[in-house]
């Protein structure tokens, strides 16, 4: 097995957890249902950290040409999923204690948290792309990078700072849209 399939794995078994932390913990809202009170945006940040694990997944790819790793490269490259499970911890932790789940209060409690995740993902995308050199950074960044970037950056500073009712609809249904155009338009190999 060649270097980069070997690290993969465990950046796939990262990625692995937060997809089914989402789905783990949806199930475990289904089955008690009778005590939750659902909240819309919750249930959009959940698809959108699902959508987001696999385009991690989609993008580490990318690496595949590389030939010099190290461990600090390699650690580096795993904090974005880490990230990723991490917010999905956040999002949907264990309910089944509670008495009565308040999915707005829930995601009141992690608001802040899960836009600056998000921030911080975007800034380590960033970086993991300068990583790979001038040429591949500015044609990336060119093409499609700066537009994703910019356009998530600023939806996270918005959220971590506005609290408005209708921007925590509106927020992560607008990521999902920025991360559905850039998914259907890029190639992994790019």
């Amino acid at each position: 097995m060649e270097t980069f399939g070997y690290l993969a794995v465990f950046y796939s078994i990262i990625l692995g957890l937060a997809i089914t932390r989402v789905f783990s913990g949806f199930a475990e809202l289904i089955n008690l249902r009778q005590a939750v009170r659902w909240y819309g945006p919750f249930i959009i940040w959940g698809a959108f950290l699902l959508f987001y694990a696999a385009w991690e997944w989609w993008v580490i790819f990318r690496w595949h040409t590389h030939r010099s790793w190290s461990f600090q490269l390699y650690g580096f490259l795993a904090l974005r999923p880490s990230l990723i499970y991490f917010a999905t911890h956040l999002l949907l932790p264990d309910f089944d204690n509670e008495g009565q789940v308040d999915l707005r209060e829930q995601f009141a409690r992690v608001r802040r948290w899960l836009f600056s995740i998000v921030g911080l993902i975007v800034l380590l995308g960033i970086a993991d792309s300068a990583l790979k050199g001038h040429d591949y950074f500015v044609s990336i960044w060119l093409s499609w990078q700066w537009p994703i970037s910019t356009s998530l950056l600023t939806l996270a500073l918005i959220g971590i700072v506005v609290r408005a009712e209708w921007l925590q609809w509106l927020l992560p249904l607008l990521m999902l849209v920025v991360f559905a155009y850039f998914a259907i338009h890029s190639s992994p190999i790019q």
